[in-house]
C-alpha cells in the first residue's frame, strides 16, 4: 500500500490547489493521503471531495519556535 502523508497546497506553502494535489497523489498510486498545511486546515474540505477511493487523512504541519529558530512539528 501506498501513503502519501506530507504535502503542502496553496493554502500554506505550496503552489497547487488542495484538490490538484490530491489527484495527483492519487494518480500516482497512493493508496492514502494527507495534506498537511502549515497551521490551517482549510483544504480538507477540497481533499475529502477529490480523493476518490483513497483514504483522505487529517493532518496539520505546526509552526514553532525553538530557541530562535523555526521549527515545524
Amino acid at each position: 500500500m501506498r501513503f502519501e502523508l506530507h504535502c503542502h497546497s496553496v493554502c500554506s506553502d505550496g503552489a497547487l490547489e488542495p484538490a490538484e494535489v490530491t489527484r495527483r497523489a492519487q494518480e500516482a498510486g497512493a493508496r492514502v493521503f494527507c495534506l498537511t498545511d502549515h497551521d490551517t486546515t482549510s483544504g480538507y474540505p477540497q481533499t475529502r471531495a477529490a480523493g476518490g477511493d483513497m483514504v483522505v487523512l487529517r493532518g496539520l504541519e505546526l509552526s514553532c519556535h525553538f530557541e530562535g529558530r523555526s521549527v515545524h512539528i
